[in-house]
């Protein structure tokens, strides 16, 4: 037993330090088992070439091989897809111009591999090609440019708002919804400017999906606005709520005697998520002026705030209700 596991650690030591190229004529094997072993070993390859206790330099000695691989003109899916795959996971700045080439790759499902092993890449190079490769304006597909904007959400680049801004007005849906959920990620003040830009022109669905970007901020500035300017209720009332949260309580007591049902139910909800007794004490005060649908969302409110000298306000409205039964 002893034996054999030794012989097993020999021979994955021997596939780890094996060069990349010699896996290939494996890879493109016809018995699929030769070909799955080839995968694995080459997985086991990388992986302890990046291991904390990898020998220096191992990393970047086997991506500049796997590089020299994806040069050459191989099969896409038993040779260039699993190496480029490995590339994704430890690929650093010695990858970046592999990958930028095989961005023009004649397979889309490849260049869209490549797109996403620039997007995790750590270099700061992979981020200024992708944002380099956004502003180019030559012919591409829909699809490739929500690619490149979304690559830059998942790096949080710096700065990349600027470039996204241009693409919120577009007409194909899937490039509106990446510019506008990755503006709402990056929160850049170029983003937002962008976004309340673009609700002027929108309805329905787009200037739904534009305000949930600007929410989605966490920005007190942006919220407010929110409040203040939209005609949807349900915005108005989830702008509330995130104006309560951020501490912006004052705002309670003119929100309950506003008599609009969406924004006491907004003010129910933050009351009953953060339990803070300035917006708890104006669901009391109010509470017998609500609808009885608002009153039972009340009290479930003041009920989960902990503080018993709310039970006189609940006792009135419980005898009422035996009144009426």
């Amino acid at each position: 037993m002893f034996k054999k596991s030794l012989l097993l650690v020999l021979l994955m030591a021997v596939v780890s330090n094996a060069a990349v190229k010699e896996l290939i004529p494996n890879l493109t094997s016809a018995d699929l088992d030769v070909q799955t072993q080839a995968r694995l070993d080459l997985l086991a390859a990388c992986s302890k070439a990046s291991a904390p206790d990898a020998e220096p330099g191992a990393r970047e000695t086997i991506c500049l091989e796997m590089c020299q691989v994806l040069a050459g003109d191989h099969p896409v899916v038993s040779v260039i897809q699993p190496v480029l795959n490995n590339l994704e996971r430890i690929g650093g700045e010695e990858s970046v111009s592999t990958l930028v080439n095989l961005l023009n790759h004649r397979d889309e499902h490849i260049r869209d591999d490549a797109r996403r092993a620039l997007a995790v890449n750590p270099s700061p190079s992979a981020g200024q090609a992708l944002g380099a490769r956004l502003k180019m304006r030559k012919a591409r597909s829909a699809k490739e440019t929500a690619g490149l904007i979304v690559a830059l959400g998942e790096r949080d680049q710096e700065g990349a708002s600027n470039l996204i801004a241009a693409y919120v007005g577009a007409k194909d849906q899937e490039v509106f919804m990446a510019a506008v959920k990755t503006l709402g990620r990056l929160n850049e003040d170029a983003g937002v400017k962008a976004l309340y830009a673009a609700r002027a022109g929108e309805k329905g669905f787009r200037l739904t999906q534009l305000d949930a970007a600007l929410l989605s901020m966490n920005r007190g500035d942006v919220a407010a606005r929110l409040q203040a300017t939209s005609n949807d209720p349900q915005v108005r009332a989830a702008a509330l709520m995130s104006l309560i949260r951020a501490g912006e309580t004052q705002r309670a007591n003119g929100a309950m005697a506003s008599g609009v049902p969406a924004q006491q139910l907004a003010l129910i909800e933050a009351a009953l998520q953060g339990k803070d007794p300035t917006v708890l004490n104006a669901v009391a005060a109010s509470i017998g002026t609500l609808s009885p649908n608002l009153q039972v969302q009340a009290l479930g409110a003041l009920a989960f705030g902990g503080n018993s000298a709310y039970a006189s306000v609940v006792a009135p409205l419980l005898k009422l209700s035996l009144i009426h039964i």
